[in-house]
């Protein structure tokens, strides 16, 4: 398993996280730490987000809908696989995120769990599974937001944040697969 450079890793510590993220470290931290540690922030954003969906699911959601059971079994796949990551137990992280994949959903737009498919093959090291699970996330986040996936009740602006904000994310671990020169 081939692991990020140093190079790699500030590249994408200082595009995320910006120039102040090195503000008062020491001469003795670890840039790889501190590299591991920004996934793993993004890990735990991502994280909340997608409990606060299964926690709305569980609690409010109309459980008559016909969406109903479909959104339940993909969030509950797509927050094991979350937790799974956290807790370095990567392959059961990737078998529930393509769980949440596969759940039959409503509408057409299945592909959040992509990013982080990619992250976590990034953190494998697996550069060119994580390099085409990252494309295909931007490739739908992109159709989303310029109206060629279009949900039949559209989507809320906070989602649309959201989208945008995990694009980036995911532009950036691809720059870093680049500049490592494995993609």
């Amino acid at each position: 398993m081939k692991k990020p450079s140093l190079i790699a890793l500030l590249v994408l510590l200082l595009t995320v996280a910006g120039p102040r993220a090195w503000v008062g470290a020491k001469e003795t931290d670890d840039p790889v730490e501190n590299g591991g540690s920004l996934l793993d922030r993004i890990l735990d954003e991502r994280l909340e987000i997608e409990k606060g969906e299964l926690a709305w699911l569980r609690d409010e959601a109309d459980r008559e809908t016909i969406w109903f059971e479909g959104y339940l079994e993909h969030y509950t796949h797509f927050v094991e696989g979350l937790e799974q990551e956290q807790s370095g137990n990567y392959e059961q992280a990737l078998a529930s995120l393509e769980a949440a994949m596969d759940a039959e959903r409503y509408e057409v737009a299945n592909f959040e769990p992509l990013f982080d498919i990619g992250r976590i093959y990034y953190r494998l090291g697996d550069f060119e599974d994580a390099e085409a699970s990252l494309s295909e996330y931007i490739f739908h986040v992109n159709s989303m937001l310029s109206g060629k996936e279009i949900l039949e009740w559209g989507f809320s602006e906070e989602y649309e944040q959201q989208m945008r904000h995990f694009r980036e994310y995911a532009r950036t671990l691809l720059r870093s697969i680049e500049s490592e020169g494995a993609g």
